[in-house]
């Protein structure tokens, strides 16, 4: 559901990446003392330029480097693309220079690792990827065989997550057996069994070539020992975290972007997942407490992303910057710039075809849901009574559940789902704060509202009847009751507008069977 490459995973293969070129580099310069001494690492950090050096040091010693190393390159790499390619058709005719400065920073990073990756034979390996692939022999037919049975998956260019923990259970795997130094390097240097004691688990093909050496071959002199204990000693309580490539400022700003890109994507996926789910309880006959369970499921994911994503980027967290980012400051400018690719059904039904379609940003990032909530916790501050003003009240009194939405136009339907929405928002902070409305005065209390702490575990908790989203009340309540004019856009994290999204389409699913039958359309997702 969520997005292949999400900013985490990106940040994870990122650290392993770093701490394998950091190890490797550093095993090789200090066995190869002729080798580039201003390359020896001691902060565990690398720089983009010095990220190249040491790649380029390592293609001159490693043959042949371990192929999960280029899949994990690989995936950094289409990582980066694919948010810089998003940002490009979001904004590609924005001459704004903060865009465009944004857009530039995230060319230099793309290439940056492009360069890193060529300079360990990348490219080589892309083009025997693809040869390979091309003339599949006996044994692929067999590996594709039992990936379709269920018991191994065929890769592609994606790490597959065992092979990622594989490849470094043993910091120096690639430096014994499985990985070869190139003959000839610095005088032809053999391997001690020492090092091929350090270096892990090796591949048969690796164990035949070992055995075919000591076969018949007569003792030389002694050989050079691979000083690879004080490398380990040095390097093996460096815990995974602390292996970054140093960002600059403009680093920093497509961390960000990505970051942004990977979240919102998880947003989309699982809204629309959301959707699917309650149509089949509408019409299909699902268990609605399924249901309700894989929304809290649902939500809690987004909250965890949330917290994990933008535990980097504090300040930076709330759903009103996270648009702007996405869209540029202007989501209406935007708009008009958006188009996608969409995969259609042929008239027979058979296949799929594709089209260029203009995507409703607004509805597509539930920028509308995001509006609705921010009108009516601006309302709610201004009288501060739990009655809507007259102004408001005008435009949702009106509400007719029973409005045909199927024969409804686009504005009616957008109007309809905006008087439901500030309704059952009123409605849930007035039934959740009603305790403490009623009670105080009985009690002779006098707290202000905006002081009441409003949290599950709060001391009113156990006198309230609300059950499933009490974290979501109280969130909604504490911005509500807050004096007129208090910020709280900043506040409003992505998860909140996510669940009251998926309260509303919880409803309005429901209500357009036939509109709906037709497939969740991202470019129309308007209910």
């Amino acid at each position: 559901m969520a997005d292949r490459y999400t900013y985490l995973r990106y940040k994870r293969y990122e650290k392993h990446i770093v701490q394998w070129i950091i190890h490797t580099s550093d095993h090789i310069i200090k066995n190869f003392p002729s080798e580039a001494p201003d390359a020896a690492n001691t902060t565990k950090t690398v720089s983009l330029a010095r990220l190249k050096s040491l790649s380029a040091v390592i293609a001159k010693h490693i043959d042949p480097i371990p192929t999960d190393i280029f899949r994990l390159f690989k995936s950094l790499i289409d990582a980066r693309k694919e948010t810089h390619d998003f940002f490009l058709r979001v904004n590609g005719s924005d001459l704004d220079p903060n865009i465009r400065r944004s857009n530039e920073s995230h060319e230099h990073w793309i290439n940056g690792l492009i360069d890193a990756f060529n300079a360990l034979g990348g490219e080589t390996w892309q083009l025997q990827s693809k040869f390979d692939s091309d003339a599949p022999n006996e044994g692929d037919r067999q590996t594709k065989e039992r990936g379709e049975g269920g018991t191994e998956e065929i890769d592609g260019d994606a790490p597959n997550e065992d092979k990622e923990q594989s490849i470094f259970k043993n910091r120096f795997s690639t430096l014994g057996l499985d990985s070869q130094v190139k003959e000839g390097g610095e005088g032809g240097k053999e391997e001690s069994d020492e090092d091929a004691n350090l270096a892990g688990p090796a591949t048969p093909a690796a164990t035949r070539r070992l055995k075919r050496n000591k076969r018949g071959r007569k003792p030389k002199g002694k050989r050079r020992s691979v000083d690879t204990a004080s490398t380990a000693s040095d390097l093996q309580d460096v815990a995974l975290e602390s292996y970054r490539i140093i960002e600059d400022e403009s680093g920093m700003v497509t961390d960000y972007l990505m970051a942004v890109y990977s979240l919102v994507n998880q947003l989309v996926d699982l809204r629309h997942y959301l959707q699917t789910v309650w149509h089949l309880v509408a019409y299909r006959g699902s268990n609605i407490v399924v249901a309700a369970n894989l929304c809290y499921v649902a939500i809690g994911m987004i909250r965890d992303a949330q917290s994990q994503i933008f535990v980097g980027f504090p300040d930076r967290d709330s759903f009103d910057i996270v648009m702007r980012t996405l869209t540029g400051g202007d989501p209406e400018k935007a708009q008009g710039q958006f188009r996608m690719p969409v995969p259609r059904q042929k008239p027979d039904g058979t296949g799929d075809m594709s089209q260029e379609l203009d995507i409703d940003l607004k509805e597509l990032f539930l920028l509308d849901s995001y509006r609705n909530l921010c009108d009516f916790l601006t309302d709610f501050q201004a009288t501060r009574t739990g009655k809507p003003t007259k102004g408001m009240l005008k435009s949702i009194r009106n509400w007719d559940p029973e409005l045909d939405l199927q024969s409804a136009t686009e504005e009616q339907r957008l109007e309809w789902r905006r008087a439901y929405t500030i309704n059952w928002l009123y409605d849930l902070v007035n039934v959740f704060s009603s305790v403490v409305v009623q009670q105080q005065p009985l009690k002779g209390q006098r707290t202000p509202l905006e002081t009441v702490d409003w949290s599950r575990d709060g001391p009113w908790s156990k006198h309230r009847r609300l059950f499933g989203i009490n974290d979501f009340a109280g969130d909604i309540t504490h911005l509500a009751v807050q004096t007129p004019g208090t910020d709280f856009r900043s506040r409003i994290l992505p998860h909140h507008v996510f669940q009251l999204q998926s309260i509303v389409d919880s409803l309005a699913v429901s209500r357009l069977d036939s509109w709906y039958s037709r497939g969740p359309c991202p470019e129309r997702a308007c209910f």
